[in-house]
């Protein structure tokens, strides 16, 4: 069975304008997934993408190392 990955984060994203003129972008919920760009739309845009291929990674990972005794589910988290 394939491992599904989730279809929607709700995330913090934080932009902050560098000495260059760039905005340097990161998710603050998932550190090391961060990028820049020349707009702050251009950053949105690439840390969207970042965000989108560090889960399928993710999702990649656990399907090669998972072994057949390996049981997935669904776990949702009230957080407020």
């Amino acid at each position: 069975m394939a491992v599904k990955s989730v279809d929607r984060l709700r995330l913090t994203a934080v932009f902050e304008p560098d000495d260059d003129g760039r905005i340097y972008a990161r998710v603050l919920e998932i550190p090391g997934v961060n990028t820049s760009g020349r707009s702050e739309a251009e950053a949105r845009e690439m840390l969207e993408d970042a965000v989108r291929e560090f889960v399928a990674s993710l999702a990649d990972t656990a399907e090669r190392e998972r072994s057949p005794d390996t049981r997935y589910e669904t776990l949702e988290i009230e957080l407020g």
